[in-house]
Order: C-alpha cells, then structure tokens, then sequence
C-alpha cells in the first residue's frame, strides 16, 4: 500500500512538529 507509505511519512512529521510545539 504506497498509501501506508506518505501517511506514515505523513505521522512522522506531525510527530516531530507536535515535540517541537510540546517543548
């Protein structure tokens, strides 16, 4: 599933976003 693919990327950035707007 290449879909799997972009929204993992996709989790991954908002994850990284959501740590940098936490701290």
């Amino acid at each position: 599933n290449h879909r799997s693919k972009w929204q993992k990327n996709r989790e991954k950035e908002i994850n990284q976003l959501g740590q940098i707007l936490n701290t």
